[in-house]
């Protein structure tokens, strides 16, 4: 299987042919070959389904980078419990390279996947976030967050809002900012006002402009005017546009107040904003 050109894809060939899955392990080799043969190779091997998972487990957890992308490429194609297991194993790994190419074929398989295998790849990823060993790795940690943003699952709110707080590096906040847009329709009123609250972070690019996303088509909480009211003074065009974007169904005097005033603002947006604010 070493070959390229007829022999090695004969070879190839006559493995996919058998019926006992120890062929796979024949076929390895093939995985870190160049494309004209992988490609063959990969679709072989998930014609085994199940059965080939445990013979590529030694490639996908394996020091050859090229070897373990080829292997999560097949173990994406089969599906299945133990397949996605394995997948994640490879996902916090140490080696950025497999663990992206881990997160983009798991990604692409999550659009054929049933509710039933999103659920239990959702339990999966989860779990493996709370490793402590996953959280000091941040590539593996954002590729679980991604994963999640793909799979659009409220279950794991409470996750990605455990890894948006303070204290969390700057790009991993990002990423459960982001994740947390398809679901945030699923969050509670003290949940936006958490959210609210980081739009006063120093941290614009990783934490205030995500964090306006997720909010921008939530109501917001009465509880939350005050502060609202104050980000409409923000130092930034953005945070005060959002604020004023969202004044117009906020209960508040001083709101009505800021619209009013807003209505001549020598920034075309602001103003424009405001008179959508009152509209409303």
């Amino acid at each position: 299987s070493e070959g390229v050109g007829p022999a090695g894809l004969y070879a190839l060939g006559a493995l996919a042919e058998s019926s006992s899955p120890e062929a796979v392990t024949y076929m390895l080799p093939a995985l870190a070959g160049p494309e004209q043969l992988r490609t063959p190779a990969i679709e072989a091997i998930v014609g085994f389904g199940a059965k080939a998972v445990p013979r590529l487990k030694g490639a996908a957890l394996g020091k050859d980078a090229t070897l373990a992308k080829g292997a999560a490429s097949a173990l994406a194609r089969i599906g299945g419990k133990s397949a996605q297991a394995l997948l994640l194993r490879a996902l916090a790994q140490a080696d950025p390279d497999v663990c992206k190419h881990v997160c983009f074929v798991l990604g692409h398989a999550i659009e054929a996947m049933s509710d039933r295998e999103k659920d239990c790849l959702r339990g999966q990823v989860e779990k493996l976030l709370g490793m402590k060993r996953t959280q000091k790795q941040p590539v593996a940690v954002t590729s679980g967050l991604l994963l999640l943003e793909q799979l659009r699952d409220p279950k794991a709110k409470k996750t990605l809002l455990s890894f948006a707080r303070p204290g969390q590096a700057g790009d991993v906040r990002q990423r459960a900012l982001h994740a947390l847009r398809p679901i945030a329709d699923a969050l509670t009123e003290a949940e936006v006002k958490t959210l609210v609250g980081y739009l006063e972070d120093e941290d614009m690019g990783h934490v205030v402009l995500p964090t306006i996303e997720v909010l921008r088509p939530v109501p917001l909480p009465g509880s939350a005017a005050k502060a609202i009211v104050r980000l409409s003074h923000s130092e930034h065009a953005s945070v005060r546009e959002f604020a004023v974007f969202k004044m117009g169904r906020v209960a508040s005097p001083a709101a009505a107040r800021i619209l009013m005033e807003d209505l001549d603002s020598p920034e075309p947006e602001l103003s424009r904003l405001a008179i959508a604010s009152l509209r409303r």
